[in-house]
């Protein structure tokens, strides 16, 4: 069962299959990398989301670096292509 106020241990395991999965298609999928740069630096959500969805990433927002609040504990965030990509982790 997921605590709402910190990411249980199966979060964290399913967060790094996750990471994981999607770092392997970056580093090696010409084609999804160039389709995940495009959703991202069109600030497209449901382009990435489409993308991700297979890989049960869900809910990922992209917003600019300069105008993000601040992060969740439940939550973990990258900067790809000068935009912030943001994940939950709890689910």
């Amino acid at each position: 069962m997921t605590n709402h106020i910190r990411p249980t241990p199966d979060d964290l395991l399913r967060h790094a299959r996750q990471y994981y999965e999607l770092a392997t298609l970056l580093k090696y999928d010409k084609e999804f990398e160039d389709k995940f740069t495009a959703a991202v630096e069109a600030s497209d959500e449901g382009r990435l989301g489409s993308l991700l969805e297979p890989l049960g990433m869900r809910d990922v927002t992209i917003s600019s670096i300069d105008t993000r609040a601040e992060r969740g504990v439940c939550e973990h965030c990258w900067v790809w292509h000068g935009k912030l990509v943001c994940h939950p982790i709890c689910m």
